[in-house]
């Protein structure tokens, strides 16, 4: 009788089977460590760009570079450092997550980059909301204040509106009707505060394109005060309008250029903010833990050989 041992080497994995949960494989922590990383560096690699920028301008000599290229300059830097964060940020996540599945690698850097995406929006949505608010502000004190001027000075006891604390407009409009009931014929003999009012409530509606305001009338007050002749104080008068006619066409021309700005803001943003996306999924899957490891199993088996039956005696 003869025994043989074999022996076998098995290689057999511990990784464990994906779950059926796909939210079980889902780090948070990995996520939260990615997303302020992608913060972290972004600032760290911005100021690394202001002291590049400062760096080129000397205000001893006056040298500087052109407004155009610094802003350009800095767009450009601002898009690169954002995309290298991703990157980073993604990685992190994903490394952290200890998955070795790519694809989960992956979504750990798409969705940091969501996470980032939001903050930075939630943060740029504060801000120009602060800014609109402001001007705003700022631009009905202003046209509060030139109301008023133009108006002159209105009764005390005028109703008020409970917005801004100043006159309603039925108060302005009945106000506006006494003052042209009291008006004097005779341009000369308004004072000066009346004049100036008549005079700046007649630019203002000529300025927002009224076509109905006694210019002849403008004239000889603006004649009176002035103490010019009509004709004079028509040239004034017309070349006041040229002015105006001016200014409007350039806020026009402002108003398109902001509108093509936008739109290639718009275009370009959408393109920049895809690629961030791609750059946090490719450091995700750069991240993922490709080397699993492995365990051996080792199997002896014995084999014993006996003669055939046919040959005992």
């Amino acid at each position: 009788m003869a025994a043989t041992t074999s022996t076998t080497t098995r290689y057999q994995s511990d990784t464990a089977e994906i779950p059926g949960n796909p939210f079980s494989r889902i780090s948070w922590g990995g996520i939260i460590a990615g997303l302020a990383l992608v913060i972290a560096l972004q600032m760290l690699l911005t100021l690394l760009g202001v002291g590049i920028g400062l760096s080129t301008v000397r205000p001893a000599t006056g040298e500087a570079p052109d407004a155009a290229i610094i802003s350009l300059g800095g767009g450009l830097w601002w898009v690169v450092t954002n995309w290298i964060a991703l990157v980073a940020g993604g990685y992190v996540a994903a490394r952290l997550a200890g998955s070795d599945h790519t694809e989960d690698g992956l979504l750990h850097g798409l969705v940091t980059w969501a996470a980032a995406l939001v903050l930075g929006g939630l943060i740029l949505a504060g801000a120009v909301s602060q800014a609109v608010n402001t001007m705003g502000h700022a631009i009905g004190g202003i046209a509060s204040g030139t109301g008023r001027v133009a108006a002159g000075a209105l009764a005390s006891d005028a109703p008020r509106d409970p917005r801004d604390g100043g006159p309603t407009a039925e108060a302005r409009r009945i106000m506006d009707q006494a003052r042209g009931l009291l008006r004097p014929q005779d341009p000369a003999r308004l004072g000066d505060e009346a004049a100036v009012a008549e005079v700046a409530a007649g630019l203002t509606r000529i300025a927002a394109g009224d076509q109905s305001v006694d210019q002849n009338r403008l004239a000889a007050v603006i004649a009176a005060k002035a103490e010019i002749s009509p004709e004079e104080a028509k040239t004034r008068l017309q070349q006041w309008q040229g002015e105006a006619a001016a200014a409007r066409e350039k806020v026009r021309m402002a108003a398109d250029q902001a509108v093509i700005a936008g739109r290639h803001i718009a275009f370009w943003g959408f393109v920049v903010v895809v690629v961030g996306a791609v750059a946090a999924c490719v450091g995700g899957c750069i991240g993922t833990r490709h080397h699993v490891a492995t365990r051996v199993v080792t199997t002896r088996t014995t084999h014993t050989n006996a003669p055939p039956s046919s040959a005992r005696v």
